[in-house]
């Protein structure tokens, strides 16, 4: 089975274009939804993660510190990568899972949608049969990137500039989808998810 990652920067829509896929009968996987799910339902991971970021990484209610994790990797490369060594791997082993689950249906789709913010920081570009790129402008991505998490822009700054950059990663992808106008994003969604049909 066909498996197409959508990737894309902070804040460029990544889940609304993955929403108009669901829309068309495609199942999507969300990594990075099902990584925080992880890191806290996975006890190994857990200890692991503690080990690295300290026993601040959760909260006493047993949910992420998400902006302390935050705080401690976006300003370190060095821990951002160990942290990535660590999550990684559980949630290749849960897509295995969930791909074989789809696989075995009786109306088995033409293809999946894996959804992740960092394909291309990961190198994982040769695992997908077609790669899809949103983007959107930064001053669009900021705003809306404040307004979902509540972060300061100078947070929302930090992840952006631990990302790479558009013009990197355009070069790179299958198709590209544009995402300031929803009723063009809905039109070039549904132009590639007729490509990837045939």
């Amino acid at each position: 089975m066909k498996v197409v990652a959508i990737t894309g920067g902070i804040g460029v829509g990544k889940t609304t274009v993955c929403d108009f896929f669901k829309s068309f009968g495609i199942p999507v996987y969300h990594s990075d939804v099902t990584a925080k799910q992880l890191m806290v339902a996975d006890l190994v991971l857990k200890d692991a993660i503690e080990s690295l970021l300290g026993k601040e990484a959760y909260l006493t209610d047993g949910g992420l510190n998400k902006s302390y994790i935050s705080s401690q990797i976006f300003g370190d490369p060095i821990k951002r990568n160990a942290l990535n060594e660590l999550v990684h791997p559980a949630v290749n082993a849960d897509f295995e899972k969930w791909l074989l689950s789809v696989s075995n249906k009786n109306n088995k789709p033409p293809y999946v949608v894996y959804e992740s913010a960092l394909v291309f920081e990961n190198k994982k570009e040769a695992a997908f049969d077609a790669l899809i790129l949103v983007t959107a402008p930064v001053g669009d991505r900021i705003k809306r990137v404040i307004k979902r998490d509540s972060k300061t822009m100078s947070q929302v700054s930090d992840i952006m500039n631990a990302q790479l950059s558009d013009n990197e990663n355009v070069k790179k992808a299958d198709f590209v989808i544009q995402n300031q106008d929803l009723a063009k994003t809905l039109l070039k969604t549904k132009e590639i998810h007729n490509k990837l049909v045939i």
